[in-house]
C-alpha cells in the first residue's frame, strides 16, 4: 500500500512546487512576484527553471511531503494544507544538489548530478534557489504559523550544514569514532528534515505533542541514512547512486565506524589506508568492502537501524489516532529499512 500511496501521491506533491516554480517561467509571474523589470527570461529559465525540474522529474521517493501529509492526515484533512507538504522536500533536493557538488558525484537517481549536466556554476545557483523557494510558500500563512515556519526552516537549515560540515570533516579525516557521534551526524544532516515535516504537520494541524512528531520524524531520518550507508555498498539494480562511492569519498558510515571498532589491527589499518586513498579504483573499493562485510557490520547496522524505527514507532503510535493514514504511516516506516532503493 506504501508504494502505491507514495506513487500517486509524487504528481500531486510536484504539481503544488509547480503552483510557486513553474516549469516555464513568464514574464507576468516575474512582474506578479518581483515587480516590473526587463528580465531576461531565456536566462532564467535555462540557467535556473530547466535544471531545478529537470532534477525533480529524475525521480525521489517524496518521503518528506508524504510524511507531513500522513501524520497531518492523523488528524484532519491535509488536502487543504498541502502547500506546506513541499517545504521539506525542496530544501531537501537542494542540499542533494550542493552535496553532490561536495562529493565530487557523477549520479544522483540513476542520471547524471546537476553539476555534471549543467555545470558546476548553475548547479550552486540552483541548489542555492531551492533552499529559498519555501519561503514564498508562507506568504498566505498566518503570522504566527508564518513565524513558528520560519523559525523551524532557519533552525533545520543551520541543523543540516553543521551535520554536512561534520562529515565533511570526517571523510577528510578518517578516524575511529564513537557510535553515538555518528548517529548525532545523522540527526542534523538527514534527520532534521523528516523531523521538520512531522513537526510542521504538528503546527499545521494545531497538535500538542511537537516535540515526540519531530523525534519521531529524526529517528526516521536516522535510520534512512544507515540503509543509504548499507545500500551504497551492496545496492543492486535499483540503486541510483554510484556503487561504493562512500569508500571513495572516505565516508565515516556506521558500517566503517563499527569495523574499526571490531576488526584486527591488520583489516582496521587496511580500511583505513583505503579510505584515505579516496580513489575510484573499483578493485580498491571492493577490497574495502571485503574488510566491512568479513566483520559483519552490514548485519549490524540493519539491526541498529530496525531497532531505532521500532523504538521511534512505540514512542510515537500512542498519540496518533486510530486511522487509515496511521497504518499506511506505520507501512512507510517499515518500507524505509526494507527498501532496495
Amino acid at each position: 500500500m506504501i508504494k502505491e500511496f507514495l506513487k500517486k501521491n509524487q504528481k500531486k506533491y510536484d504539481q503544488t512546487i509547480e503552483q510557486y516554480f513553474p516549469k516555464k517561467i513568464t514574464k507576468s509571474f516575474l512582474e506578479k512576484n518581483f515587480g516590473p523589470g526587463d528580465y531576461d527570461l531565456g536566462a532564467i529559465n535555462k540557467c535556473l527553471t530547466t535544471p531545478i525540474w529537470n532534477y525533480f522529474e529524475q525521480g525521489g521517493k517524496r518521503l518528506r511531503p508524504a510524511l507531513f501529509t500522513l501524520v497531518l492526515g492523523c488528524y484532519k484533512d491535509p488536502e487543504p494544507f498541502i502547500q506546506y507538504s513541499i517545504i521539506a522536500e525542496l530544501i531537501h533536493n537542494g542540499s542533494l544538489v550542493v552535496d553532490d557538488i561536495e562529493d565530487n558525484s557523477d549520479t544522483r537517481r540513476g542520471h547524471p548530478c546537476m553539476h555534471k549536466k549543467f555545470g558546476l556554476d548553475v548547479a550552486i545557483n540552483a541548489g542555492n534557489a531551492m533552499y529559498l523557494l519555501p519561503y514564498f510558500i508562507l506568504d498566505k500563512a498566518s503570522e504566527h504559523l508564518k513565524s513558528e515556519i520560519y523559525h523551524l526552516i532557519n533552525k533545520t537549515l543551520f541543523m543540516l550544514h553543521m551535520g554536512q560540515a561534520t562529515d565533511i570533516h570526517w571523510h577528510n579525516n578518517p578516524q575511529p569514532l564513537q557510535e553515538e557521534k555518528y548517529l548525532q551526524m545523522c540527526r542534523m544532516k538527514t534527520g532534521m528534515l523528516t523531523g521538520f515535516s512531522c513537526r510542521m504537520a504538528g503546527l499545521v494541524g494545531e497538535i500538542k505533542d511537537l516535540d515526540a512528531l519531530e523525534n519521531f520524524g529524526r529517528a526516521i531520518g536516522i535510520a534512512f541514512q544507515i540503509k543509504d550507508d548499507i545500500l551504497n555498498i551492496e545496492g543492486g539494480d535499483k540503486w541510483g547512486k554510484d556503487f561504493g562511492d562512500d569508500i571513495n569519498e572516505g565516508k565515516m558510515t556506521l558500517l566503517v565506524i563499527h569495523t574499526l571498532d571490531t576488526a584486527p589491527k591488520k583489516d582496521t589499518k587496511r580500511l583505513t589506508e583505503i579510505l584515505n586513498l579516496h580513489t575510484n579504483d573499483k578493485k580498491l573499493i571492493n577490497e574495502a568492502i571485503d574488510i566491512i562485510k568479513k566483520h559483519g557490520a552490514i548485519d549490524y547496522a540493519k539491526k541498529k537501524a530496525e531497532k531505532i524505527i521500532t523504538q521511534s514507532w512505540k514512542d510515537v503510535e500512542p498519540i496518533l489516532p486510530e486511522c487509515k493514514n496511521k497504518k499506511i504511516l506505520k507501512e512507510l516506516v517499515d518500507f524505509l529499512v526494507d527498501r532496495e532503493f
